[in-house]
């Protein structure tokens, strides 16, 4: 049997940057740079990042998606992306979202959040278990892991902003 090597997405920063003055942004107010390294570009709201192997497109996700959790952490001024990866290799790609952080000018370091913290955040709720169950398989918390040709697009959330952010680098 022959051994195929997995490929990790490499480095990918994608800008955010926050518009206007505010004091207190709003995730509402993220936008993609406007330029980036090699294979990246901006189409309007989404960072794209392209080469002959992948396509990952990442957008922040603003309005609610119907799922009452999601609802909830927006409001809560929480951090929602979707990114989307397509695999164009003859290989297999696999995504750990463990490797992707957003630092911002307020030296903040977050990672993602995975299905655990989500859990925590909710535990004093009723009917917890079953609102997280609808959330499984809709964002990214555990490594993914594309075939040749194969797509997928799910959630990247992270808790929310510190006061007086400025910018903020995604790097996947």
């Amino acid at each position: 049997m022959a051994f195929k090597p997995l490929i990790r997405i490499a480095t990918l920063a994608l800008l955010l940057a926050v518009s206007g003055c505010a004091s207190t942004p709003k995730t509402g107010a993220l936008l993609p740079a406007d330029k980036g390294d090699a294979g990246y570009r901006r189409e309007s709201n989404e960072g794209i990042f392209e080469n002959e192997s992948i396509i990952v497109r990442v957008r922040i996700v603003r309005d609610k998606g119907g799922a009452a959790m999601i609802d909830e952490l927006l409001k809560s001024k929480y951090a929602i992306f979707n990114m989307e990866i397509v695999n164009r290799s003859k290989v297999r790609v696999r995504y750990d979202p463990s490797t992707t952080l957003l630092t911002d000018d307020e030296s903040s370091y977050l990672k993602p959040l995975d299905y655990t913290d989500l859990y925590d955040i909710k535990k004093d709720a009723d009917g917890v278990e079953k609102e997280l169950s609808g959330l499984r398989g809709r964002f990214y918390d555990v490594s993914t892991t594309l075939a040749p040709g194969e797509n997928v697009s799910k959630l990247l959330i992270f808790k929310p902003f510190g006061e007086g952010m400025e910018e903020a680098v995604l790097a996947v």
